[in-house]
């Protein structure tokens, strides 16, 4: 373990990340791990390179990995809401946010450390990701319902063309059957819009899976 090259190394990775050198930074932080693989903070690092890169599979494990070597500090946490904050993941990333809050208090009352900063910038994220859980329970409510009202409409729609297409000899004459029609019409919508709703849920769960190697198997994540 050399502790001494690992810093310098994460110096560099560093100024990679302010500069917006995402990729080069997380070869940094990589050969830095690879240095010293006992350091919570260079996981939090490379987990923020990460998830830059939109890499959130190999974010998240890099936050697991801090709090796992760390598990008092607020910071893993704050990294693994972000995966979750990313992915649309609103309500897991709301209890690991309030985890940091608890973790930090912790840091502040032990080590007498300024955490405003990091406070605010949490506070910050907790309001984001309420304000996206509420839109997301709205959109989850009203969307089979959205795609009711659409059947209902198309439903209508195919009656009426059949009436004035067909004036003299409409294929549907019933008003009950009419009915019936416009009914499994929406119906049919209706359970559409919901098989999407679903879809949008599983691909945001999907963004944390492992990702797949071209045999099929499960790529490792290795340091």
């Amino acid at each position: 373990m050399n502790t001494k090259r690992a810093e310098e190394l994460r110096l560099q990775a560093n100024k990679c990340m302010a500069d917006k050198k995402y990729a080069e930074a997380l070869i940094h932080y990589t050969h830095a791990i690879k240095e010293d693989n006992r350091s919570a903070k260079l996981y939090s690092n490379r987990s923020l390179a990460f998830l830059r890169l939109q890499q959130y599979y190999y974010a998240a494990e890099d936050a697991k990995e801090c709090i796992d070597l760390d598990q008092q500090w607020f910071k893993g946490y704050v990294r693994r809401a972000d995966v979750y904050l990313e992915c649309g993941l609103y309500e897991e990333a709301l209890k690991s946010y309030h985890l940091s809050l608890h973790f930090l208090t912790i840091d502040r009352n032990t080590d007498g450390n300024n955490s405003d900063k990091h406070e605010d910038s949490i506070n910050g994220s907790i309001k984001r990701a309420l304000d996206q859980l509420q839109k997301q329970r709205a959109y989850d409510y009203q969307i089979p319902w959205v795609g009711a009202a659409l059947g209902l409409v198309v439903g209508m729609a195919l009656v009426t063309w059949d009436y004035v297409a067909n004036y003299s000899s409409p294929y549907v004459r019933h008003p009950i059957l009419k009915l019936f029609i416009i009914g499994v019409v929406s119906a049919i919508f209706f359970y559409l819009a919901k098989l999407q709703r679903n879809y949008h849920k599983n691909y945001k769960e999907s963004l944390l899976k492992p990702p797949l190697d071209l045999l099929g198997g499960d790529q490792q994540h290795k340091d």
